[in-house]
């Protein structure tokens, strides 16, 4: 039956439609024969509502002059994408037409990591539109408006990434045309994609558009584009030079009321130099914008190359940032000398002494005498290769229900597997594990295979292997199956009580699941993937109010807004307690649920006693999960017992060996406890796996602060400046706080701290944070306001209060002294 609003197809005996909740009803899938003339192009879509039959809408992103943008759910192929719908206006002429069709040939040309992929050319019912790689983060234009103006290093990143992305277009000939910092995507990690090569066209093909005709943005238009002459890609570098204006100086250097204006400026006025805007821009710097916007071609840059090599050539000189780009070298090197000094070596071998013993203490805590088991992640093998969600699902609920009873290594470990090639041996020992699962998941409508072996890594040997088919109904009793066959297989007797643990006869509603997984997919730490996956929840509960899961996830989902600073905790954790005293209540034995509970009572009721009952409640349900023991740690070093939390997190990390994550969480712990040696340890391994990650960073750059090493401190501040995306975290600038002012820069902490009580006036921002980035360079009234803010909105930060570092500089005071009296810190 096919659904008359969104025109999905449904099983007959559906009421509802599985994909928009329309009510179903007998012959509401007859249509009228249809006709050119009943073909009403889509102006927009609604949040929910599936296009061109595979198009599942997530939200708006904006719109523009050609058409509105929205993050879709390819259901095809199970990834999220990017839609563009093409206004009527602007897609149904023959010209037009034959221009989208060159953007498309030329754009998917352009293969680089700074620009963003273009997929298809399509019509769907009289709609033209364009699919294209989604990127998760936000355009430069709003970074801007939202931190004022960049330092002149976070804008000399970003325009050598632009540079880098802009020299594959132009050797594939293809010039961008409306470069401007809308077109321009900052993720989290602070890399930079360009977007929409919507009017670019080819230098060796000049059919398309005709000469005299002026496409583009009046504030970011070459001179040449403004008199609809041909362009090059002197063209774009004029534009980037505009970019580059705007982002040191907040504005654009031409402005008017009309176009026309703009344009006119564009022609015949010089802009003015952007130093007399910003003093930190330096001579050199400015002298690269104004020969970028020379308004004879011939006086600009030839090439973004040479414009790139200018721009790496004063990275080194600008002192709020470390460049950090690496050098191009060829594949082999005919010589390699070595240096190693006496004192360099006593270093080396003091360091891997202090790794050996660190290990040592790890594996004294892991009981190596019992199994260990490394679930890798299922495949997919429906035939649209759409299930990489499902099968990621039935992964995670292997691995939660064999973590009752067994050493299983956790998700964050073994999914960095799930497109390796190597070899099973090698990869039981990298995880420190005896068994491996493999599985491959098929789904067809309600019906799901589980195709599943138990592999003795050593050996390479199939212990045990088996095939599961059930309704998706019985997912539940299916997994619940699956696990006690692994264990079998394992040979482990288990006890009565153990065995209850892994039995389910539950039946699920299959829409209720499918939304509960999709949930499960979506990232924690941004607002969009948070709102994403509560209103996936919601859909949950509605069709199964009955099912625990996705009561405790909701909960999950709340706190997560609270942790990262993006709702007030007062707001969104009465929310997060109602959510997980349901899920409890349907399910008293879910370990998730008296997880969330526990976090809640430390962290917002600052119910400190009852917290760790319900903690341990949870690890008693699950005690091989590595995020139980890690959270379990946080408690107990905000409680000042380092040496419990220490094994606690030791424990974490033996659970989740291959996870940056898990060893940064065992530096921060030292950290707290002041151990700083040991704290640097573990943000260099950390770093040592994934080396792009700004918090980590500016941790090793507070240990080394702390420690004396202000030269070191410094050095890893600044890589942690460079990386993070500017304005999007303010936890960077917290952390960052402590070693910036201990270097004396000061000023620079100052200026941040008055962009951050700006945005204040603006949106929510974490109270406890400000503190923190207030405390350092001794503005303790300013500190102190901000403490008392996050007390009275009940911030999940507040508990640090007692043991933070950072905090150092307040602890005399008395005002001090009141505040941990009245959070009811045990034994104060």
């Amino acid at each position: 039956m096919k659904c008359p609003k969104c025109h999905a197809d449904n099983p007959e005996a559906k009421q509802f439609c599985a994909d928009c909740g329309t009510k179903l009803s007998p012959g509401s899938d007859i249509r009228p024969e249809v006709t050119e003339t009943l073909e009403v192009p889509v102006h927009e879509l609604t949040t929910g509502s599936v296009f061109a039959g595979r198009y599942q809408v997530i939200e708006e992103l904006g719109h523009g002059g050609m058409g509105r943008v929205y993050k879709v759910q390819d259901t095809k192929i199970g990834e999220k994408v990017a839609l563009k719908l093409i206004r009527p206006e602007a897609g149904l002429d023959k010209k037009s037409l034959d221009r989208f069709s060159n953007e498309l040939k030329l754009a998917r040309k352009i293969r680089h990591k700074n620009v963003c992929q273009m997929f298809d050319l399509g019509e769907d019912r009289g709609t033209r539109y364009i699919t294209m790689e989604y990127v998760h983060g936000e355009d430069l234009k709003q970074l801007i408006r939202k931190v004022g103006r960049l330092s002149p290093g976070q804008a000399v990143a970003i325009a050598r990434q632009v540079c880098d992305g802009l020299e594959e277009a132009h050797r594939l000939g293809v010039i961008h045309r409306d470069l401007k910092p809308q077109n321009i995507m900052v993720d989290a990690d602070g890399s930079a994609r360009i977007m929409d090569f919507g009017i670019a066209r080819s230098l060796s093909g000049r059919s398309i558009t005709g000469a005299g005709v002026m496409i583009g943005t009046p504030e970011y238009m070459s001179p040449e584009q403004v008199e609809g002459k041909e362009v090059d890609p002197r063209s774009d570098i004029y534009s980037l030079g505009i970019i580059l204006y705007e982002m040191l100086t907040g504005q654009v250097p031409f402005e008017g009321d009309t176009p026309f204006t703009i344009g006119m400026k564009q022609k015949g006025e010089g802009p003015r130099d952007p130093r007399e805007l910003n003093d930190q821009i330096s001579t050199d710097l400015s002298g690269i914008i104004l020969k970028c916007l020379e308004k004879s071609r011939e006086t600009r840059y030839a090439s973004v190359e040479e414009l790139d090599s200018d721009l790496a050539k004063i990275g080194p000189r600008i002192p709020t940032i470390e460049q950090n780009i690496p050098s191009k070298k060829t594949a082999t090197s005919t010589t390699i000398t070595v240096q190693f000094g006496l004192r360099k070596a006593i270093v080396f071998a003091l360091v891997l002494f202090a790794v050996m013993i660190i290990g040592l203490g790890i594996w004294r805590l892991i009981p190596h005498g019992a199994p260990s088991v490394a679930v890798l992640p299922f495949k997919d093998l429906s035939p649209q290769k759409d299930q990489d969600y499902f099968c990621d699902g039935m992964t995670d609920a292997l691995i939660t229900n064999l973590s009752k009873v067994v050493r299983v290594i956790s998700r964050t470990s073994t999914m960095q597997y799930k497109e390796a090639k190597k070899p099973l041996p090698q990869i039981a020992k990298e995880l420190g594990v005896g068994e491996i699962v493999e599985g491959e998941v098929l789904r067809v409508g309600d019906k799901v295979r589980i195709s599943a072996k138990l592999i003795h890594a050593a050996s390479d040997q199939i212990q045990w292997t088996d095939t599961f088919e059930r309704d998706l109904r019985d997912v539940l009793s299916l997994q619940s199956e699956l696990a006690q066959a692994i264990v079998s297989g394992i040979r482990i007797r288990l006890t009565p009580q153990e065995q209850a643990q892994l039995t389910s006869s539950r039946r699920v509603n299959p829409e209720a699941y499918e939304a509960y997984l999709k949930a499960r997919q979506e990232e924690s730490w941004t607002n969009e993937s948070i709102e994403t996956a509560i209103a996936y929840l919601e859909q949950s509960i509605q069709k199964d109010p009955e099912f625990a899961p996705s009561f405790a996830a909701l909960a999950g989902e709340y706190c997560s807004q609270a942790i990262w600073g993006l709702a007030a905790p007062n707001i969104v954790l009465p929310k997060a307690k109602e959510a997980v005293t349901k899920a409890l209540e349907l399910d008293s034995s879910l370990a998730a649920g008296h997880s969330v509970l526990g976090f809640l009572k430390w962290r917002y009721d600052w119910d400190f006693e009852g917290a760790e009952a319900e903690i341990k409640k949870a690890i008693a349900l699950r005690p091989n999960s590595a995020g139980l023991h890690a959270g379990y740690a946080q408690y107990l070093s905000v409680m000042g017992r380092f040496d419990e939390a220490i094994k606690e997190q030791l424990m974490a990390e033996g659970l989740d060996p291959a996870s940056h994550g898990a060893i940064r969480g065992t530096g921060w712990i030292y950290f707290q406890a002041r151990r700083w040696d040991e704290s640097i340890i573990r943000f260099k391994k950390a770093l040592a796996i994934r080396p792009d990650q700004p918090l980590e960073l500016a941790l090793l750059g507070g240990a080394y602060g702390h420690k004396g090493a202000d030269a070191d401190s410094i050095v890893a501040a600044e890589k942690a400046r460079h990386l993070v995306a500017p304005g999007k975290e303010q936890i960077l600038d917290a952390y960052l706080a402590g070693p910036y002012s201990k270097a004396g820069k000061q000023a620079e902490v100052l200026q941040w701290i008055e962009i951050w009580d700006r945005l204040s006036t603006e949106h929510h921002l974490e109270s406890f944070l400000m503190a923190l980035m207030n405390a350092p360079p001794g503005n303790s009234d300013r500190a102190f306001d901000w403490l008392e803010k996050a007390y009275k909105e009940r911030s999940v930060n507040m508990p640090f209060l007692l043991i933070h570092p950072l905090l150092d500089t307040l602890r005399s005071d008395r005002r001090f002294e009141d505040l941990v009296r009245r959070v009811g810190f045990p034994g104060h």
